[in-house]
């Protein structure tokens, strides 16, 4: 557990498609503590990068709201999204069920939770 970081954190929930553009995204945030990157929604208990199946890759981000505001969050969450992309990242879905694209928010816990500390991200 990181000693240094605030007590007094909010937490929301983004999926954007690749969770890795947008973990530095928002992990770039004057105000976000932590990242974690996983998976959000689907059926299957324990995802896997490999077998994604009907899971959306989400970033969950812990922030200071005395340096950082929610519509902040949102704010960057617009600029990031675009509704021309293909629905749901098909290359992750079983062809007859592909659901339409996520557009994220500030739902429940990730599953198959990977935690990154720091603001580096990957490019997909």
């Amino acid at each position: 557990m990181d000693q240094t970081a605030p007590t007094d954190l909010e937490a929301a929930v983004v999926a954007l498609g690749c969770f890795w553009n947008v973990e530095a995204a928002f992990g770039a945030l004057d105000g976000v503590v932590r990242t974690t990157v996983g998976y959000a929604g689907g059926q299957a208990p324990d995802p896997a990068y490999a077998t994604l199946g009907d899971h959306a890759e989400a970033v969950r981000v812990e922030y200071a709201p005395a340096r950082l505001r929610y519509t902040a969050l949102l704010d960057r969450f617009w600029s990031l999204f675009d509704p021309t992309l293909t629905p749901a990242k098909r290359r992750y879905q079983p062809p007859a069920r592909a659901p339409e694209r996520r557009a994220g928010g500030t739902g429940a816990g990730l599953t198959g939770r990977r935690r990154r500390a720091g603001r580096a991200g990957r490019a997909c």
